[in-house]
Protein backbone atom coordinates (compact mmCIF):
# COMPACT_ATOMS: atom_id res chain seq x y z
CA UNK A 1 0.00 0.00 0.00
CA UNK A 2 0.86 3.65 -0.96
CA UNK A 3 0.17 6.66 1.25
CA UNK A 4 0.63 9.84 -0.27
CA UNK A 5 1.64 12.15 1.90
CA UNK A 6 3.78 15.92 1.17
CA UNK A 7 3.86 15.79 5.27
CA UNK A 8 5.41 13.04 6.77
CA UNK A 9 8.54 13.38 9.63
CA UNK A 10 10.89 14.12 9.76
CA UNK A 11 10.23 16.84 7.89
CA UNK A 12 8.07 18.15 10.52
CA UNK A 13 8.20 22.10 10.12
CA UNK A 14 4.74 23.54 9.09
CA UNK A 15 3.30 19.86 9.07
CA UNK A 16 0.35 18.62 11.07
CA UNK A 17 -2.01 16.53 11.46
CA UNK A 18 -1.72 14.34 8.34
CA UNK A 19 1.69 13.79 8.99
CA UNK A 20 0.88 12.34 12.50
CA UNK A 21 -1.77 10.11 11.38
CA UNK A 22 0.83 8.53 8.63
CA UNK A 23 3.42 8.65 10.64
CA UNK A 24 0.91 6.71 13.35
CA UNK A 25 -0.64 4.24 11.42
CA UNK A 26 2.43 3.21 8.45
CA UNK A 27 4.84 1.34 10.90
CA UNK A 28 2.06 -0.38 12.88
CA UNK A 29 0.16 -1.50 9.52
CA UNK A 30 3.85 -3.04 8.38
CA UNK A 31 4.28 -4.54 11.89
CA UNK A 32 1.39 -6.59 10.62
CA UNK A 33 3.01 -7.84 7.73
CA UNK A 34 2.34 -4.99 4.67
CA UNK A 35 4.35 -3.76 2.81
CA UNK A 36 3.69 -0.15 3.66
CA UNK A 37 5.52 2.81 1.52
CA UNK A 38 5.28 6.66 1.50
CA UNK A 39 5.54 9.38 -1.24
CA UNK A 40 6.56 12.51 -0.09
CA UNK A 41 6.87 15.39 -2.97
CA UNK A 42 7.45 18.49 -1.35
CA UNK A 43 9.51 21.64 -2.94
CA UNK A 44 13.24 21.72 -3.70
CA UNK A 45 13.35 18.38 -1.31
CA UNK A 46 16.61 16.12 -2.12
CA UNK A 47 15.78 12.58 -4.13
CA UNK A 48 15.83 9.86 -0.86
CA UNK A 49 14.85 6.29 -0.46
CA UNK A 50 15.39 4.27 3.26
CA UNK A 51 13.38 2.57 5.33
CA UNK A 52 12.14 3.65 8.28
CA UNK A 53 10.25 1.44 11.29
CA UNK A 54 9.49 -0.69 8.28
CA UNK A 55 8.29 1.59 5.88
CA UNK A 56 9.39 2.28 2.40
CA UNK A 57 9.52 6.35 2.64
CA UNK A 58 10.70 7.65 -0.68
CA UNK A 59 11.02 11.38 -0.53
CA UNK A 60 11.08 13.62 -3.84
CA UNK A 61 11.07 17.17 -4.42
CA UNK A 62 7.83 18.77 -7.17
CA UNK A 63 8.39 18.06 -10.59
CA UNK A 64 9.20 21.48 -12.88
CA UNK A 65 6.44 22.18 -15.24
CA UNK A 66 7.63 24.91 -17.66
CA UNK A 67 5.58 28.30 -17.92
CA UNK A 68 3.70 27.29 -14.36
CA UNK A 69 5.50 30.03 -12.26
CA UNK A 70 4.58 32.75 -15.27
CA UNK A 71 1.19 30.95 -15.52
CA UNK A 72 0.71 31.26 -11.58
CA UNK A 73 1.55 35.63 -12.39
CA UNK A 74 -0.84 35.79 -14.82
CA UNK A 75 -3.74 33.81 -13.29
CA UNK A 76 -3.09 35.22 -10.14
CA UNK A 77 -4.08 31.53 -8.84
CA UNK A 78 -1.43 30.85 -6.88
CA UNK A 79 -3.18 27.33 -4.96
CA UNK A 80 -4.38 26.10 -7.67
CA UNK A 81 -1.21 26.15 -9.52
CA UNK A 82 0.63 24.53 -6.43
CA UNK A 83 -2.18 21.98 -6.49
CA UNK A 84 -2.08 21.30 -10.25
CA UNK A 85 1.78 20.30 -9.55
CA UNK A 86 1.73 18.73 -6.51
CA UNK A 87 -1.43 16.68 -8.33
CA UNK A 88 1.30 15.89 -11.01
CA UNK A 89 4.60 15.39 -9.13
CA UNK A 90 3.28 12.70 -6.86
CA UNK A 91 1.38 10.56 -9.94
CA UNK A 92 4.73 11.30 -12.23
CA UNK A 93 7.05 10.16 -8.93
CA UNK A 94 4.59 7.08 -7.99
CA UNK A 95 4.90 5.75 -11.63
CA UNK A 96 8.91 6.25 -11.59
CA UNK A 97 9.10 3.84 -8.68
CA UNK A 98 7.71 1.11 -10.67
CA UNK A 99 5.54 -0.66 -7.84
CA UNK A 100 1.79 -2.17 -8.95
CA UNK A 101 0.15 -0.82 -5.17
CA UNK A 102 -2.83 -2.77 -3.85
CA UNK A 103 -4.13 0.71 -2.82
CA UNK A 104 -3.39 3.97 -2.54
CA UNK A 105 -4.57 6.68 -0.12
CA UNK A 106 -4.24 10.21 -0.01
CA UNK A 107 -5.25 13.16 2.53
CA UNK A 108 -8.00 15.95 0.60
CA UNK A 109 -5.36 18.48 2.10
CA UNK A 110 -3.92 20.18 -1.14
CA UNK A 111 -5.24 17.98 -3.73
CA UNK A 112 -2.18 15.90 -3.97
CA UNK A 113 -4.43 12.66 -5.12
CA UNK A 114 -6.18 14.28 -8.11
CA UNK A 115 -4.26 12.83 -10.83
CA UNK A 116 -4.43 9.35 -9.62
CA UNK A 117 -8.46 9.72 -9.58
CA UNK A 118 -8.13 11.28 -13.18
CA UNK A 119 -6.01 8.26 -14.19
CA UNK A 120 -7.53 5.73 -11.95
CA UNK A 121 -5.47 2.67 -12.16
CA UNK A 122 -5.19 1.71 -8.93
CA UNK A 123 -8.09 1.15 -5.72
CA UNK A 124 -7.99 4.68 -4.14
CA UNK A 125 -8.73 5.89 -0.21
CA UNK A 126 -9.49 9.79 0.14
CA UNK A 127 -9.15 10.13 3.71
CA UNK A 128 -11.21 13.78 4.80
CA UNK A 129 -8.57 15.78 6.93
CA UNK A 130 -9.69 19.80 6.20
CA UNK A 131 -10.83 20.27 3.01
CA UNK A 132 -9.83 23.86 1.69
CA UNK A 133 -13.92 25.00 2.11
CA UNK A 134 -13.56 25.07 5.59
CA UNK A 135 -10.15 25.98 6.41
CA UNK A 136 -9.76 29.06 4.56
CA UNK A 137 -12.23 31.86 5.81
CA UNK A 138 -14.85 33.52 4.42
CA UNK A 139 -12.25 36.63 3.90
CA UNK A 140 -9.76 34.79 2.21
CA UNK A 141 -12.00 33.30 0.14
CA UNK A 142 -13.78 36.51 -0.92
CA UNK A 143 -10.26 37.78 -2.14
CA UNK A 144 -9.49 35.41 -5.08
CA UNK A 145 -12.69 33.13 -5.56
CA UNK A 146 -11.40 31.60 -8.87
CA UNK A 147 -8.37 30.73 -7.15
CA UNK A 148 -10.59 28.97 -4.37
CA UNK A 149 -12.57 27.09 -6.93
CA UNK A 150 -10.46 25.69 -8.99
CA UNK A 151 -8.75 24.55 -5.83
CA UNK A 152 -11.45 22.75 -4.69
CA UNK A 153 -12.78 21.60 -7.48
CA UNK A 154 -9.54 19.54 -7.78
CA UNK A 155 -9.90 18.34 -4.44
CA UNK A 156 -13.50 17.12 -5.35
CA UNK A 157 -11.62 15.16 -8.20
CA UNK A 158 -9.74 13.36 -5.84
CA UNK A 159 -12.50 12.69 -3.12
CA UNK A 160 -15.39 11.72 -5.64
CA UNK A 161 -13.23 9.64 -7.76
CA UNK A 162 -12.06 7.70 -4.83
CA UNK A 163 -13.84 3.91 -3.78
CA UNK A 164 -14.24 4.70 -0.35
CA UNK A 165 -13.59 8.01 1.77
CA UNK A 166 -12.84 8.08 4.94
CA UNK A 167 -13.52 10.72 7.51
CA UNK A 168 -12.63 10.06 11.60
CA UNK A 169 -15.10 12.80 12.37
CA UNK A 170 -18.78 13.17 11.74
CA UNK A 171 -18.66 16.80 12.13
CA UNK A 172 -16.57 17.23 8.86
CA UNK A 173 -18.86 14.68 6.93
CA UNK A 174 -21.67 16.91 7.86
CA UNK A 175 -20.03 20.19 6.82
CA UNK A 176 -18.95 18.77 3.55
CA UNK A 177 -21.97 17.11 2.83
CA UNK A 178 -24.21 20.58 2.99
CA UNK A 179 -21.34 21.43 0.40
CA UNK A 180 -22.28 19.03 -1.67
CA UNK A 181 -19.14 17.44 -2.15
CA UNK A 182 -19.96 13.93 -1.91
CA UNK A 183 -22.08 13.46 -4.90
CA UNK A 184 -24.17 9.99 -3.54
CA UNK A 185 -20.58 8.97 -1.49
CA UNK A 186 -21.10 7.75 2.07
CA UNK A 187 -17.97 8.56 3.94
CA UNK A 188 -17.08 5.80 6.82
CA UNK A 189 -16.37 7.61 10.06
CA UNK A 190 -12.74 6.06 11.47
CA UNK A 191 -11.06 7.48 14.58
CA UNK A 192 -8.14 8.95 13.59
CA UNK A 193 -5.43 6.83 14.39
CA UNK A 194 -2.83 6.98 17.28
CA UNK A 195 -0.47 4.42 19.30
CA UNK A 196 -1.00 6.06 22.21
CA UNK A 197 1.77 4.06 24.30
CA UNK A 198 4.08 6.20 22.66
CA UNK A 199 2.55 9.47 24.93
CA UNK A 200 2.87 8.01 28.45
CA UNK A 201 4.08 11.32 30.35
CA UNK A 202 7.28 11.90 31.60
CA UNK A 203 5.91 14.21 34.70
CA UNK A 204 3.50 14.13 36.45
CA UNK A 205 0.47 16.99 35.90
CA UNK A 206 0.99 17.70 39.77
CA UNK A 207 4.61 18.49 38.74
CA UNK A 208 3.54 20.42 36.14
CA UNK A 209 3.19 24.55 36.74
CA UNK A 210 0.01 26.89 35.86
CA UNK A 211 0.64 26.07 32.35
CA UNK A 212 -1.73 25.80 28.91
CA UNK A 213 0.06 24.81 26.25
CA UNK A 214 -1.43 25.74 22.48
CA UNK A 215 0.33 22.63 19.92
CA UNK A 216 -0.42 23.80 15.73
CA UNK A 217 0.70 25.99 14.09
CA UNK A 218 -0.23 29.53 13.88
CA UNK A 219 -2.82 30.74 11.63
CA UNK A 220 -6.40 32.03 11.01
CA UNK A 221 -8.32 28.83 11.18
CA UNK A 222 -6.58 28.14 14.75
CA UNK A 223 -7.38 31.35 16.38
CA UNK A 224 -4.09 31.51 18.42
CA UNK A 225 -5.34 35.16 19.12
CA UNK A 226 -8.18 34.15 21.08
CA UNK A 227 -6.03 32.44 23.59
CA UNK A 228 -3.71 35.16 23.84
CA UNK A 229 -6.63 37.17 24.78
CA UNK A 230 -7.99 34.84 27.20
CA UNK A 231 -4.41 34.08 29.16
CA UNK A 232 -5.18 38.39 29.89
CA UNK A 233 -8.08 37.31 31.66
CA UNK A 234 -6.81 34.27 33.76
CA UNK A 235 -3.96 36.28 35.22
CA UNK A 236 -5.96 38.80 36.38
CA UNK A 237 -6.79 36.29 39.06
CA UNK A 238 -4.11 33.83 38.84
CA UNK A 239 -1.02 35.81 37.54
CA UNK A 240 1.04 32.78 38.21
CA UNK A 241 -0.85 31.51 34.61
CA UNK A 242 0.74 31.60 31.32
CA UNK A 243 1.03 30.00 27.92
CA UNK A 244 3.58 28.48 25.76
CA UNK A 245 2.61 28.50 21.77
CA UNK A 246 4.42 25.76 19.71
CA UNK A 247 4.71 26.32 16.32
CA UNK A 248 5.22 27.86 12.98
CA UNK A 249 3.06 30.95 11.58
CA UNK A 250 1.23 29.22 8.84
CA UNK A 251 -0.04 32.18 6.00
CA UNK A 252 -0.17 36.26 6.86
CA UNK A 253 -2.11 38.77 8.33
CA UNK A 254 -2.21 42.64 7.23
CA UNK A 255 1.18 41.62 5.56
CA UNK A 256 2.77 40.24 8.40
CA UNK A 257 3.39 36.30 9.80
CA UNK A 258 0.82 35.76 12.15
CA UNK A 259 2.81 35.02 15.21
CA UNK A 260 4.75 38.90 14.37
CA UNK A 261 0.64 39.58 13.37
CA UNK A 262 0.15 38.37 16.81
CA UNK A 263 2.86 40.12 18.56
CA UNK A 264 1.43 43.98 16.70
CA UNK A 265 -1.54 43.99 17.59
CA UNK A 266 -1.75 42.02 20.96
CA UNK A 267 -2.74 44.40 24.06
CA UNK A 268 -1.40 42.65 26.48
CA UNK A 269 1.54 39.43 25.92
CA UNK A 270 2.28 39.23 29.82
CA UNK A 271 2.50 35.21 29.96
CA UNK A 272 2.50 34.39 26.37
CA UNK A 273 5.39 32.51 25.25
CA UNK A 274 6.17 31.86 21.64
CA UNK A 275 8.60 29.03 20.98
CA UNK A 276 8.03 28.37 17.24
CA UNK A 277 8.80 24.54 15.81
CA UNK A 278 9.39 21.66 18.18
CA UNK A 279 10.33 18.47 16.95
CA UNK A 280 7.71 15.94 16.88
CA UNK A 281 10.01 13.55 19.43
CA UNK A 282 10.10 16.32 21.98
CA UNK A 283 6.65 17.02 22.11
CA UNK A 284 5.41 14.47 24.67
CA UNK A 285 7.88 16.78 27.31
CA UNK A 286 6.43 19.69 26.07
CA UNK A 287 2.88 17.92 26.57
CA UNK A 288 4.03 16.76 30.23
CA UNK A 289 5.20 20.25 31.33
CA UNK A 290 1.83 21.97 30.89
CA UNK A 291 -1.34 21.75 33.23
CA UNK A 292 -3.62 21.96 30.01
CA UNK A 293 -4.01 22.28 26.59
CA UNK A 294 -6.20 24.53 24.70
CA UNK A 295 -7.71 24.68 21.21
CA UNK A 296 -9.39 27.95 20.25
CA UNK A 297 -9.80 26.78 16.90
CA UNK A 298 -12.90 28.00 14.64
CA UNK A 299 -12.65 24.42 12.73
CA UNK A 300 -11.08 21.13 13.86
CA UNK A 301 -12.04 17.91 12.48
CA UNK A 302 -10.34 15.20 14.59
CA UNK A 303 -7.30 17.32 16.33
CA UNK A 304 -4.28 14.51 16.83
CA UNK A 305 -2.51 16.86 19.31
CA UNK A 306 -5.49 16.95 21.16
CA UNK A 307 -5.41 13.31 21.88
CA UNK A 308 -1.78 13.27 22.45
CA UNK A 309 -2.12 15.33 25.38
CA UNK A 310 -5.21 12.96 26.49
CA UNK A 311 -2.78 10.31 26.28
CA UNK A 312 -0.42 12.06 27.76
CA UNK A 313 -3.22 12.23 30.70
CA UNK A 314 -3.70 16.06 30.23
CA UNK A 315 -7.27 18.02 29.99
CA UNK A 316 -7.88 19.89 27.11
CA UNK A 317 -10.31 22.68 26.55
CA UNK A 318 -11.60 22.42 22.80
CA UNK A 319 -14.22 24.84 20.87
CA UNK A 320 -17.67 23.40 19.41
CA UNK A 321 -16.87 23.04 16.24
CA UNK A 322 -14.06 20.57 17.05
CA UNK A 323 -14.74 17.08 15.78
CA UNK A 324 -13.95 15.44 19.24
CA UNK A 325 -15.99 17.75 21.39
CA UNK A 326 -19.05 15.55 21.93
CA UNK A 327 -16.26 12.70 22.97
CA UNK A 328 -14.72 15.29 25.42
CA UNK A 329 -17.91 16.24 27.23
CA UNK A 330 -19.15 12.42 27.14
CA UNK A 331 -16.05 11.16 28.61
CA UNK A 332 -15.51 14.18 31.26
CA UNK A 333 -12.17 15.16 29.55
CA UNK A 334 -12.15 18.56 29.36
CA UNK A 335 -13.94 21.74 28.43
CA UNK A 336 -16.14 22.66 25.84
CA UNK A 337 -16.02 26.56 24.62
CA UNK A 338 -18.08 28.99 21.82
CA UNK A 339 -15.06 29.53 18.91
CA UNK A 340 -14.22 33.41 19.42
CA UNK A 341 -14.72 33.84 22.84
CA UNK A 342 -12.18 34.83 24.98
CA UNK A 343 -13.95 34.82 28.00
CA UNK A 344 -15.62 31.62 28.09
CA UNK A 345 -11.88 30.14 27.34
CA UNK A 346 -10.73 31.63 29.78
CA UNK A 347 -13.56 30.92 32.57
CA UNK A 348 -12.75 27.22 31.33
CA UNK A 349 -9.28 27.39 31.43
CA UNK A 350 -8.90 28.41 35.27
CA UNK A 351 -9.85 25.65 37.55
CA UNK A 352 -7.60 23.69 35.91
CA UNK A 353 -4.93 26.21 36.44
CA UNK A 354 -5.53 27.30 39.99
CA UNK A 355 -6.18 23.31 40.93
CA UNK A 356 -3.88 20.55 40.07
CA UNK A 357 -5.76 17.80 41.76
CA UNK A 358 -8.80 18.62 39.88
CA UNK A 359 -6.63 19.04 36.56
CA UNK A 360 -5.19 15.83 37.51
CA UNK A 361 -8.73 14.05 37.97
CA UNK A 362 -9.86 15.42 34.54
CA UNK A 363 -6.50 14.10 32.70
CA UNK A 364 -6.93 10.88 33.91
CA UNK A 365 -10.59 10.90 32.93
CA UNK A 366 -8.73 12.47 29.18
CA UNK A 367 -6.02 9.23 29.28
CA UNK A 368 -8.86 6.36 30.31
CA UNK A 369 -11.01 7.76 27.41
CA UNK A 370 -8.30 7.80 24.93
CA UNK A 371 -6.45 4.19 25.73
CA UNK A 372 -10.41 2.95 25.70
CA UNK A 373 -11.58 4.78 22.55
CA UNK A 374 -8.74 4.23 20.36
CA UNK A 375 -8.05 0.94 20.36
CA UNK A 376 -4.87 0.43 17.91
CA UNK A 377 -5.85 -2.99 17.16
CA UNK A 378 -9.43 -2.15 16.37
CA UNK A 379 -8.53 0.99 14.33
CA UNK A 380 -6.40 -1.04 12.41
CA UNK A 381 -8.78 -3.84 11.63
CA UNK A 382 -11.05 -1.30 10.15
CA UNK A 383 -8.53 0.47 8.07
CA UNK A 384 -7.30 -3.05 6.77
CA UNK A 385 -11.13 -3.28 5.85
CA UNK A 386 -11.35 -0.16 4.19
CA UNK A 387 -8.30 -0.81 1.77
CA UNK A 388 -10.00 -4.85 0.95
CA UNK A 389 -12.94 -2.94 0.33
CA UNK A 390 -11.07 -0.59 -1.96
CA UNK A 391 -9.33 -2.96 -3.81
CA UNK A 392 -12.78 -5.72 -4.08
CA UNK A 393 -14.52 -1.97 -6.00
CA UNK A 394 -12.00 -1.30 -7.96
CA UNK A 395 -12.15 -4.90 -9.29
CA UNK A 396 -15.85 -5.16 -9.33
CA UNK A 397 -15.92 -2.00 -11.70
CA UNK A 398 -13.20 -3.17 -13.58
CA UNK A 399 -15.15 -6.27 -14.32
CA UNK A 400 -18.11 -4.09 -15.41
CA UNK A 401 -16.40 -2.49 -17.79
CA UNK A 402 -14.84 -5.04 -19.68
CA UNK A 403 -18.25 -6.79 -19.57
CA UNK A 404 -20.01 -3.70 -21.16
CA UNK A 405 -17.10 -3.40 -23.49
CA UNK A 406 -17.59 -7.31 -24.78
CA UNK A 407 -21.26 -6.71 -25.27
CA UNK A 408 -20.42 -3.35 -27.31
CA UNK A 409 -18.16 -5.59 -29.41
CA UNK A 410 -20.67 -7.96 -29.86
CA UNK A 411 -23.39 -6.23 -31.31
CA UNK A 412 -21.01 -4.26 -33.78
CA UNK A 413 -19.32 -7.29 -34.71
Amino acid sequence: MLFITEEYPPLEEGCGGVASYVASIAPMLASRGHEVHVLSCMGKQSHRDYFERGVAVHRRGVVSIPGLRQLKKILKMPMTCEAVRAGISNFIECRRLGIEFDVIEYPDLGAEGWMFALRHHSPLVAHLHLPIPIWLSTEEIEENPRDFRWTSFFERIAIRRAEVVTSPSRLLVKRMTELNWFQGKNPQIISQFLHWPDWSPTRSIRDSPPTVLFLSWLGKNKAPEVLVEAIGIVRKKHPEAHVVFAGVSLGTREGLPYVDWIKKTASDLNGCQFVGYVPHQEVIHLISSCRVLAMPSWFENFPIAALEAMAGGRPVVVTATTGIADFIKTEKAGSIVPPGDADALAEALLPYLRDAEYAAEIGANAQRAVRNFLSPQKILEQREAVYQHAIDSFRAKKVTRLCGFQLWNQGNA
